[in-house]
């Protein structure tokens, strides 16, 4: 059940197909999707003149400010969910982006229930509390159909993160 005013959702996508699709699911579901960037610094500027609840990210992001780097900035900047979307799930790439500490991870291709079943898992986290450690956890990952929790580690502190990866 949505809240009186629907959370608001920024796409950060370059596949426009993709991003269109996400898109119009979401308006569907009721909830308002602030727009559509293929670009980070686009996505930024977005962000911080109109504050979305829930950030949908590709990591696959080409050039300098890729996928990585913009969750990054988010993260620090915003402290704004992220569900990550991505279909590179090898365990390097994997462990790259849990870092980041995503609310949600939706494995490319995904299915409309994936998106849902994201989305809905990553609204019910946002007023519950981060608990003693002051982060979360654990994530799930949906992937066609399939939901695995996965446990994240302690955030990073003044480590650098592999963000050419």
């Amino acid at each position: 059940m949505l809240p009186a005013t629907p959370p608001k959702i920024l796409i950060v996508e370059n596949e426009l197909i993709i991003a269109a699709d996400v898109s119009v699911q979401f308006s569907q579901l009721g909830y308002e999707v602030l727009g559509i960037h293929t670009q980070v610094t686009d996505a930024l500027k977005t962000i911080a003149s109109n504050l979305p609840d829930i950030v949908i990210l590709n990591l696959g992001l080409p050039g300098k400010l890729n996928g990585l780097v913009a969750a990054r900035l988010i993260t620090e900047g915003y402290q704004l969910p992220l569900i990550f979307l991505s279909s590179n799930t090898d365990e390097a790439s994997l462990k790259g982006a849990l870092a980041l500490h995503p609310w949600a991870f939706i494995t490319k291709p995904f299915t409309n229930e994936d998106l849902e079943n994201a989305l809905e898992y990553t609204l019910a986290r946002l007023d519950q509390p981060l608990g003693a450690a002051g982060y979360q956890k654990t994530c799930k990952l949906f992937s066609n159909g399939k939901v695995y929790r996965l446990k994240l580690p302690p955030p990073l502190e003044a480590q650098s993160l592999p963000f050419g990866t």
